[in-house]
């Protein structure tokens, strides 16, 4: 666990308050374990939007079986163009959606794979939220399915609270802290869904008995410690550089004047 064996692109801001508070841990593991499921009846759904405005669309979904199968994996030609902001996470332009599908078309595909199956994305309510605005905007109806929150779940066997209520944590937070192998293919997605699958089994395997035993937190706070005093030793030789320059140039001042 906590990225011991791949190598993750993540702050050490989101690593503190990524890891897991071993204190009441199998009672929050209970209660995350509630009603989730990962079987033939589950698929993993995630969406690219153009933005995070109650007018913006998706303009990418992928859905996967629960063996990680791709059952859908397509962009979609929106209404509305890609904001700015959106661009610059996932790269993807207008002129990129000119030829693809609207989700007129598209729409009855993701009707046909979900009937009948719990669907499981980290952050739920965000992708359910941008495929009902984009059948509002096609004139479509939104059909009723059972979702799952992935990002719920983790923030609470995490634990970490914030006014009241589990802090949320991002996707490459839990893939780290299951130490799940990050894929070239961030921020599609398709890339977002097999890091949530992956995610996904990990956090059904967790055991609060084994899967975090204490010295997870002293190796922690040990790696902790020895950056904070590497950083400080650098500092350290960077001063003693910088007074030996001077005393360099004062001594060539004194002697060459």
């Amino acid at each position: 666990m906590y990225g011991k064996t791949h190598f993750h692109y993540i702050y050490s801001d989101d690593q503190a308050k990524g890891t897991i508070l071993k204190r009441g841990v199998a009672k929050r593991f209970k209660s995350a374990l509630a009603d989730f499921e990962l079987d033939e009846n589950t698929v993993i759904l995630d969406t690219e939007t153009t933005g995070l405005s109650q007018m913006d669309q998706l303009i990418e979904i992928c859905i996967l079986d629960f063996q990680g199968k791709i059952l859908l994996d397509e962009r979609v030609k929106p209404s509305v163009k890609v904001t700015k902001g959106a661009r610059e996470v996932h790269g993807i332009k207008d002129r990129h959606l000119k030829a693809c599908r609207s989700w007129s078309e598209v729409y009855h595909d993701y009707v046909d794979i979900t009937a009948g199956k719990n669907i499981v994305a980290y952050n739920a309510s965000f992708d359910r939220r941008i495929i009902t605005q984009t059948c509002r905007a096609f004139n479509l109806k939104m059909k009723r399915r059972k979702w799952h929150c992935l990002m719920l779940a983790f923030s609470e066997l995490a634990g970490r609270k914030r006014y009241g209520d589990y802090r949320w944590h991002k996707l490459s937070t839990a893939a780290w802290v299951f130490d799940v192998l990050p894929n070239d293919e961030a921020h599609t997605a398709l890339g977002d869904c097999k890091t949530t699958l992956a995610v996904a089994r990990e956090f059904l395997q967790f055991d609060p008995e084994l899967s975090l035993p204490l010295d997870d937190y002293q190796n922690i706070d040990a790696v902790y410690l020895l950056l904070a005093q590497k950083e400080l030793n650098r500092l350290k030789l960077v001063k003693t550089a910088l007074l030996f320059m001077l005393a360099v140039l004062f001594f060539m001042w004194v002697v060459f004047p």
